[in-house]
């Protein structure tokens, strides 16, 4: 990776808001999140428990939905990026996920910097070994559905999903129903910085796999997103896809689809992030944290349709390919947020 992930993330913490102009004022405003529905504010559940899996590389958290508690739960399994070791950079997305009624499981497979990137993987695995062992004595009251299991990551954490996904049954884990890396990578840097990417070819046929890539997402570009794609070879085309986000500047404030569109913060006041922050001029590294358009609209929306799709009896596979997947809403003056496009 071309940034150091902690440093920028607490970095957006200090800064303050950046005041808007009489003409940012007057200017298009984005969409506000939807009431219902994938990627929707509506929740099953209203309050967040978090249970500490374990310390170090093979260690991490379980965030469980209550108030209520459902008698049962699918558990997304969610892959951070390089040295995001504490949940705070994705913790809105991961309430959006427990509100809905999901538990989460967040392996942190890195103990510190210095932790191999071989090891990411088996480091993982491990970790979920343990949080599954946890679910099984239904703490909170809760029952873990292992029928109805995925994985998601972002970044590194896009290829440890990739890999968790393909080795699940060698591994001695349930079947990933539904897969979703974005952003994936990096396996291009060579040496002990670079990110292995496991055996696609693993992967179970009846996956539901979705890769998203950012459109101004320079620290890792679409390399490893291809190869996913490509090398899933026991998946058919009809049951994978690779998408794209788009940056869009129409209104106030601007959609920037770079490498941090995925973070999403909850403030200490326990609302999201929403405004933008000032940490950087530069394309590359703005908006880290930020709640918009592009997270209820985009990431959220997506993960939360593919898990409908993938735990629908039978697999909704033509969820993948349905034109209304590409529409991001519209700006208050009607225009529309650029849609995302199909890479493969």
């Amino acid at each position: 990776m071309q940034f150091r992930w902690i440093g920028v993330t607490v970095l957006a913490f200090a800064l303050s808001v950046q005041p808007l102009s009489a003409q940012d004022m007057a200017a298009p405003r984005q969409p506000p999140q939807p009431a219902s529905g994938p990627g929707g504010s509506e929740a099953t559940s209203h309050t967040v428990l978090r249970v500490k899996i374990g310390d170090g590389g093979e260690g991490g958290w379980l965030f469980l939905p209550g108030d209520p508690t459902p008698k049962s739960a699918p558990v997304v399994i969610f892959c951070h990026g390089w040295s995001a070791m504490q949940p705070r950079a994705y913790q809105a997305w991961i309430d959006h996920l427990v509100k809905r009624g999901n538990i989460v499981l967040w392996p942190n497979y890195q103990a510190n910097l210095r932790t191999p990137t071989r090891m990411f993987l088996p480091n993982a695995l491990a970790a979920v070994k343990s949080g599954l062992e946890i679910l099984g004595t239904n703490p909170d009251g809760i029952h873990a559905d292992l029928g109805r299991m995925a994985v998601a990551g972002h970044s590194a954490g896009g290829m440890v999903a990739a890999g968790i996904a393909a080795e699940a049954a060698a591994a001695g884990l349930p079947k990933m129903q539904a897969v979703m890396p974005v952003e994936p990578g990096d396996s291009r840097r060579g040496g002990i910085a670079s990110v292995p990417l496991a055996d696609m070819a693993q992967m179970p046929a009846d996956t539901l796999l979705l890769v998203l890539v950012g459109e101004q997402d320079t620290s890792v570009g679409t390399f490893d997103a291809e190869r996913i794609l490509h090398e899933t070879t026991a998946v058919p085309d009809s049951r994978k896809a690779l998408l794209m986000l788009h940056s869009d500047d129409h209104g106030v404030p601007a959609l920037v689809a770079n490498h941090f569109t995925p973070t999403a913060i909850v403030l200490p006041n326990g609302s999201y992030n929403t405004q933008p922050l000032r940490q950087t001029a530069v394309t590359r590294m703005q908006d880290v944290g930020i709640v918009d358009a592009l997270d209820y609209n985009g990431t959220w929306r997506l993960l939360d349709g593919l898990l409908d799709a993938a735990f629908a009896n039978p697999k909704h596979a033509g969820f993948l390919f349905d034109p209304k997947l590409e529409d991001m809403g519209r700006w208050s003056d009607g225009v529309a947020i650029t849609p995302l496009t199909r890479v493969k």
